[in-house]
Parts: C-alpha cells; structure tokens; sequence
C-alpha cells in the first residue's frame, strides 16, 4: 500500500476515476484507500471530482515526482495546451491532405509521435518506412493506436472498435518481431516446399528462431491498394498454425470483409504499417501494457468492467509478491508444492 501505486493507477485509467473503482482494483480496505487518497490531496497531488461516490483525478503530469513513479507507468511530459493543435477528424485530415504537398508537415498529434499519415489517395505507391514510436508512457502509444479508430466513424459502432484495433496491432507487431528473420525464413520455405505442412512449420519455426513464422514475401506495408483483401488473406494464410487460430478466434476475417466493403481496409492498414512495434521500440513488458490499455479502452467503450478482461502486471506481482513473502527458501527445495 503506497502513494506510487495510488497515482500509478490513476494514471492508468485515464488520470480520473470513482473512488469505488479505484479501491476496488487496488484491493485496499476503506481505511487504508481514504488514508492515502487525503494525503495525495493535501500534497496537492490529486483532487477530488464529481459523481456518485465521489472520484479523484491527478492535479496535472507535474504532480507525480520521480520518487513516487513505478516502472511502467511513467507519465508523458507536459505539453501546454496553446503548442497542441486540435485534432481534425482523420477523414477530413485524410482529404486536407490529398490537396496539399507531400513535404506538408504532419498534424501535431502525429508528430509529437515521430509519425506521419499514410498515403491516402489510392494508388499504389510504395508507403515510407515506419518511423519508430517514442514510447515514453504506453499509454501515450495506446492512445496513439486507438486513435485509428477514427477513421471507422460512422461504419462501426464505437463498441466495435477493439475487434478492429486489437487483432491488427497483435498483426503489426508479430509482423515487427519476424522482420530481422525475414530472409531466412522465406530461404528456408523454399528449400522445405515439397514437404508436408506439419514437417515443414518445424524447419520454419527453427529458421526463425520463435514458436511462430510467417512464410510470405507480403507485409502490411506492401499490401496493394487494388487488391487489399486478397493479400491481407493471402499473408494471414502464411502464418504458421498456432498464430492463424489466434486471428480466428478474432474472428478477423469478418473483420477485413466489413472493412472492405466500407472502403476502409487500405487505410486502416497504412495506420498500423507505420507504427514501430519492433522489440528495439517496444520491449515486451511495454508492448504487454499497451495491449492491456487498448483492452481498457475497448472494454471501458464497451461499458464493461476493465478488470473482468484483465489484470495490470503490476498488481499481478504484487499480490504474487504478498503471498510467497517470506516463502522463498521453503519454496525454493524440491517437491514443495503449496494449494
């Protein structure tokens, strides 16, 4: 029980929240939650909000100093509000662009980001390599890519979103994790074609030194605007097995259908292809944490209860750390086993 882990999940969850909800994710008596939450307010910290139970919100990105940071929840740095553009609907930031010049600057929220917009106007030229995210706060990178989300105005429901936005960012970034294995990879697929598919994933998955692999020459970033759909399938297809039942289960088939038949396919997918998810961008404890926030989000929109789809590591290593305190040395001996 810690004021760092107070405002850490504050800040998780958007720097507002009832206090109902927040006690209850911390897991803290009433006593132990109100003794915290009034010395944050008389530090001037946090301040106390409206609605039915009442509810706390962070002060400001200044009001969390250094000493009460926990790793993985560190917050974005302050921007004053007269340096922020407003943000233009994508689709009308979509046609600003076809009229302007291809050396126009990128609107603020992208470039505070490092990225700019995908080409938009069609044809099939080759899109610009992906810039790398600067991914300081996850939760800055998870709103970034919610923020595609956009462009599905008016053709999606908003409680739709996250079965667009979570099968394609798992895409991107398995994408992103083959990428310095390509070579090899599509060398070992051709020498092992004429072998049986079971066979042949073992030679892949060993080529590319993880349990999955992609044999496919096709990237997002190399989709065509003429045939989207079709190389969108034909790449999904080359996946090995167990990483094609993940986008099943996703359903995201359906998903790619839908979109294009509401012409939004190739612009989706110019979004993701920009966006630097690479294990030298993104390590796989940030990468697990803006999965987790894009979960929030598309669950908080849902209006579902977050907790019911997952559980913040952080609270995962604390309530592990609370249990087998003390335990190590008696765990630590063979055929010790605790119920």
């Amino acid at each position: 029980m810690s004021p760092a882990l107070f405002l850490a999940k504050l800040e998780s969850l958007g720097g507002s929240a009832g206090n109902g909800k927040l006690q209850s994710l911390l897991g803290w008596d009433d006593a132990q939650y109100e003794a915290i939450k009034n010395e944050l307010i008389a530090q001037g910290k946090i301040e106390t909000g409206r609605g039915r139970g009442g509810s706390v919100k962070l002060a400001g990105a200044d009001g969390l100093g250094e000493e009460d940071r926990l790793p993985g929840f560190e917050m974005p740095p302050a921007t004053p509000r007269a340096e922020a553009p407003a943000r233009a609907p994508r689709a009308a930031r979509a046609a600003k662009e076809e009229d302007s010049s291809q050396e126009a600057a990128p609107s603020g929220s992208l470039a505070a980001l490092g990225l700019s917009l995908p080409n938009r106007s069609g044809d099939a030229s080759p899109r610009p390599a992906a810039a790398p995210v600067q991914t300081s706060s996850f939760s800055s990178l998870a709103s970034f890519i919610w923020g595609i989300a956009d462009l599905l105005r008016g053709e999606f429901k908003q409680s739709e979103y996250g079965r667009v936005i979570l099968p394609f960012t798992l895409l991107r970034r398995l994408e992103c994790v083959l990428e310095p294995k390509k070579a090899a990879i599509l060398s070992e697929a051709e020498r092992r074609r004429e072998l049986p598919e079971t066979a042949r994933e073992k030679f892949l998955r060993q080529a590319a030194g993880l349990p999955f692999f992609n044999a496919s020459e096709l990237s997002l970033a190399k989709l065509s605007s003429s045939d989207t759909r079709a190389d969108l399938k034909a790449y999904l297809a080359a996946f090995s097995t167990e990483a094609r039942e993940i986008f099943d289960n996703f359903e995201l088939e359906k998903t790619i259908d839908r979109l294009h038949s509401h012409n939004l396919l190739y612009m989706v997918l110019g979004d993701f292809a920009k966006i630097d998810l690479s294990p030298t961008a993104v390590d796989n404890y940030t990468m697990g944490l803006v999965f987790e926030e894009l979960i929030r989000k598309f669950a908080e929109i849902s209006n579902e209860t977050a907790g019911e789809h997952f559980t913040p590591r952080d609270i995962v290593h604390l309530t592990t750390a609370l249990v087998l305190e003390h335990d190590d040395e008696a765990l630590s001996r063979d055929g010790i086993i605790r119920t």
